[in-house]
C-alpha cells in the first residue's frame, strides 16, 4: 500500500552495503540488530540517526527499530 511505501522511504538506511557506519533519514528508537541465526548483536533504546556496526563480521543482518511507534525492519549488509 502507499502507506507502506511512505514508511520505507522515510526510513532509508545508507550506505547499504556498509563497511561500518549506517545512517538513517529519521531518528529511530529501540534499535536492535540481529544476525542470520536470530541472535541480537546490537541494541540501543535511545534515539539514533546513525549506527557504528564496524565491530560486526561481514554478512547480512536484520535491523529492527521503531519510528513514530511503527516497527521498521530492514536488511543491512556489512562488507569488510
Amino acid at each position: 500500500s502507499l502507506e507502506d511505501v511512505e514508511t520505507e522511504v522515510a526510513t532509508a538506511v545508507y550506505p547499504n552495503p556498509t563497511s561500518g557506519i549506517v545512517y538513517f533519514d529519521n531518528q529511530l528508537t529501540n534499535v536492535a540488530v540481529y544476525d542470520v541465526a536470530g541472535r541480537r548483536v546490537y541494541a540501543q533504546t535511545a534515539a539514533e540517526q546513525s549506527l557504528d556496526l564496524s565491530s560486526l563480521n561481514a554478512g547480512t543482518y536484520l535491523l529492527v527499530a521503531q519510528l513514530n511507534g511503527e516497527n521498521i525492519i530492514t536488511k543491512v549488509m556489512i562488507t569488510k
